[in-house]
């Protein structure tokens, strides 16, 4: 049975035009050029990278068009075979999803489609949002990865998987994927990007020739001309017919736009109106607003849909599914603190243990406010937050007073706690340590090859080297929501370059964190030098082993070592 999707979204139907106050005949959809190269690439799995106000949305829900009205066809073969054409929106929410539904749902209202009811349902705040259509023939559901258990166990013949590149990896490859292949059907990413996490892997591979049924694309917001030229635009208001062409010299060069943001990364002093209006360039004004707004990077991601590290969460490489779990305290593993002093600001403590293998879990905290250091130091002695075991901690270097204060109370106390040195250096080689503690899987190295061997588990299952609590709320938000500077009244003014720094918000576990891992972990040629560069070698290397260069341990106090199986992170 021939059909064509273009037969359909070629046809008309009869639309009321509120801006004109008339009936028209309107085509079912009428894609820009940037929609038309996607929809006509024969790819069954096209990944999209698309800037803000593309129009993914209405791409997305007009795809479903065409195979609502085939099945419409196909309906008694499907009911006699037991089998429908069921398609799927999965967003990392419900309003993620619910954007493409609501494209189709409007335009099936539109073109006369009748929803089978009951079987219809439309709810944002329950989840509900499923159209039915010729006896449950056709059925299209929005969905969330927030719930995974309703993304198992169906024969789909099609998915949008909206906003990709906020979701996680495995929600692809080990729900939805597996799902296609009893349909053979198809995929299409929709998202703008978020950095160069798992969506920019899966996109570099789509490039690739070799890839057979794959596509990449890389569509900024220009390339929606409705929107962004002066002619468009006014189509859109109603201002002028629906058949007027847009003149060349309106549409904004892709040359043009990486030669403004060159020359503001060069001349931070003058606008982006400036430039554009010095050097002639060509392109919208609101793309030239937009650029003078946001910081370049965040510009290059949202707008150029162009992929970058210095563009939102700092910690791209976190997972609260994957670095949490209840850890308890262990007695046979090493105890340590790390310290991040404030008033206003909150004071930290979080307690760590190291394990044997360079495990490093952060079972608890203190995250209070309005506490002088020595309230401090006996609000962590009130919550049993300094064990006998914990024999260090390691502080902001600018506040020593704060440090003896803190270990004349524990000395009190009876407690042997210290606080120890070189926790300082640049922020950037702190947060790479982090970074690197993030990525890092225990894994058969030299030295605990045998221990691997003695106790195999799959690859996918072995841990991060650094997993934080569930007892540790405040640090699981931080870990997740600290980040770069997105507008320019935002940005930290630094001797280095622009907007590599992260905002003073929701930093302070993981700066705590940081202090700790410098200190931990620094080389022994910057121990001296105030510096705590971290080589990537040295880091690994000296992972469950004391530091070289950190001198004795308090005396009496030992570090403690005990041989154990692989810990208790998977109990």
């Amino acid at each position: 049975m021939a059909f064509s999707k273009w037969a359909v979204f070629d046809s008309t139907y009869p639309d009321f035009d509120q801006k004109l106050g008339v009936e028209i005949d309107r085509l079912v959809f009428d894609p820009h050029d940037g929609q038309l190269k996607i929809m006509e690439d024969p790819a069954r799995i096209k990944v999209c990278s698309c800037g803000r106000r593309f129009g993914k949305s209405n791409l997305g829900g007009h795809e479903f068009i065409p195979p609502a009205l085939l099945a419409k066809k196909l309906a008694p073969t499907l009911k006699s075979s037991g089998k429908r054409m069921e398609y799927w929106i999965v967003g990392p929410e419900y309003a993620d999803s619910e954007k493409e539904f609501r494209v189709f749902y409007d335009k099936a209202t539109k073109l006369g489609m009748e929803f089978d009811k009951p079987g219809t349902y439309y709810s944002v705040q329950t989840g509900d949002m499923v159209v039915s259509l010729w006896d449950g023939a056709f059925i299209l559901q929005a969905k969330s990865e927030s719930r995974p258990t309703s993304l198992v166990g169906e024969a789909l013949s099609g998915v949008i998987m909206a906003e990709a590149a906020k979701m996680k990896e495995n929600t692809w490859t080990q729900l939805i994927r597996p799902a296609l292949s009893d349909m053979r059907g198809w995929a299409l990413f929709t998202t703008t990007p978020e950095g160069k996490n798992w969506f920019y892997r899966l996109y570099i591979n789509a490039l690739k020739e070799s890839n057979l049924g794959w596509a990449g694309f890389r569509m900024p917001s220009w390339r929606n001309i409705r929107v962004f030229t002066e002619t468009g635009s006014m189509i859109e208001k109603g201002l002028l017919p629906l058949n007027t062409p847009i003149p060349p010299h309106e549409i904004t060069k892709d040359e043009d736009v990486k030669r403004l943001l060159q020359l503001m990364y060069d001349n931070p002093q003058y606008t982006s109106f400036e430039i554009v209006d010095s050097e002639r360039l060509q392109i919208n004004a609101e793309i030239v607003q937009m650029a003078n707004d946001l910081t370049i990077p965040k510009f290059q991601q949202e707008v150029a849909a162009d992929f970058t590290d210095f563009v939102g969460k700092v910690f791209k490489e976190y997972d609260e599914e994957t670095h949490s779990r209840f850890l308890p305290y262990n007695p046979s593993w090493e105890t340590v603190a790390a310290v991040d002093y404030g008033y206003r600001n909150p004071n930290v403590w979080l307690l760590i243990q190291i394990g044997p293998w360079g495990e490093i879990n952060v079972i608890d905290e203190l995250y209070q406010r309005d506490l002088t250091p020595a309230e401090f130091a006996h609000e962590i002695i009130r919550r049993g937050l300094c064990p006998d075991t914990c024999t260090e901690f390691y502080p902001d270097p600018a506040s020593p007073e704060h440090s003896a204060t803190m270990e004349g109370i524990f000395l009190r106390a009876g407690l042997r706690c210290r606080s120890r040195p070189h926790t300082g250096g640049e922020l950037t080689d702190r947060l790479n340590l982090i970074r690197l503690a993030l990525k890092d899987r225990i894994s058969d190295t030299q030295e605990n090859k045998s221990q691997w061997r003695s106790y195999p588990v799959m690859a996918d299952k072995r841990r991060p080297r650094l997993m934080i609590s569930s007892r540790c709320p405040n640090m699981l938000y931080e870990m997740g929501e600290y980040r770069y500077p997105e507008a320019k009244d935002e940005q930290v003014e630094t001797s280095v370059k622009r907007f590599e720094l992260p905002l003073k918000k929701d930093d302070h576990t993981p700066e705590a964190l940081g202090r700790f891992l410098a200190g931990r972990y620094h080389t022994a040629s910057t121990q001296f030098g105030g510096g705590a560069r971290i080589s990537t070698a040295r880091f690994f290397n000296s992972l469950g082993r004391q530091s070289a260069g950190m001198g004795p341990e308090p005396a009496g106090i030992a570090t403690r070592r005990t041989s154990k199986t692989r810990g208790t992170w998977h109990s």
